[in-house]
């Protein structure tokens, strides 16, 4: 479905939190990534955008998913 995307694709080319796909795997072998603050530790996780999810990166970057 167009709301599924890869965890990568989501954090560089749509949410632009990161430098790179290489800076977003990084961030996520380090434990930097939450979904609903449930810690993500796979690269190549399938994620289905819902209304309402909260994606926090690092520590200072965080987002809310508004459909």
């Amino acid at each position: 479905s167009e709301a599924a995307v890869n965890i990568l694709d989501l954090l560089f080319d749509r949410l632009k939190f990161v430098e790179s796909k290489s800076d977003a795997r990084r961030i996520i072998q380090g434990n930097g990534l939450k979904i609903d603050g449930e810690t993500i530790k796979d690269d190549k996780l399938v994620v289905e955008l819902r209304n309402g999810m909260i994606i926090k990166c690092g520590k200072k970057k965080i987002v809310k998913i508004v459909k």
